[in-house]
């Protein structure tokens, strides 16, 4: 017991949480390592927010499209992150935007923040970017990801942990323009 109570409290202390948190929703299976190299372009424009000296950005997949216990077991979790607030940065492939976004647009609501950035492949009236046409898509190692993905920063307001969203939310969106513009943030 005594063995197990230090290795889990050695654990605690030693570990290392991203910069930056980023759920990928899609319909079919992204394999690890597309995950991981858009993980790599997007550390690129980031800030080293906890001060361990590395830009770190954790990409979750989630596959939306999948019928079997897994499948469901990742639309719970995608509910759990939409309703709780603890991620806000988002990329949705086309069908996995229209199959849980779209639908609760109404009433004024909208998911994604507006982005700052102007360049081209802003869609959804400025609330997210679609990387359909840039030349990112190219490079062989992305090739396992969908030809549409709608990259954005949801709103934080009406989120749980509301104060602690607003500042995620902010940095997110910093990002996410950074990446957009391909503007590497100021060293500290």
């Amino acid at each position: 017991v005594l063995v197990f109570l230090a290795i889990l409290i050695g654990q605690m202390v030693t570990r290392d949480d991203p910069d930056y948190n980023l759920v990928l929703a899609t319909e079919k299976y992204v394999d690890q390592a597309s995950a991981d190299r858009l993980a790599e372009e997007l550390q690129a424009y980031g800030r080293d927010l906890d001060g361990d000296g590395k830009v770190e950005v954790a990409v979750e997949t989630l596959v939306t499209g999948d019928a079997t216990q897994m499948g469901m077991a990742n639309k719970t979790k995608l509910m759990a992150h939409l309703s709780s607030g603890d991620v806000m940065f988002f990329v949705f492939d086309k069908a996995s935007y229209e199959g849980t976004i779209e639908p609760q647009l109404k009433d004024g609501y909208q998911f994604f923040t507006a982005l700052d950035a102007n360049v081209s492949g802003v869609e959804g009236d400025g609330l997210y970017w679609n990387w359909k046409d840039d030349p990112l898509r190219g490079l062989e190692e992305l090739s396992g990801l969908p030809e549409n993905l709608y990259f954005g920063v949801r709103d934080a307001t009406g989120t749980a942990a509301s104060q602690k969203s607003q500042q995620m939310h902010a940095d997110c969106m910093e990002l996410l323009n950074n990446f957009l513009t391909k503007t590497t943030p100021a060293a500290e």
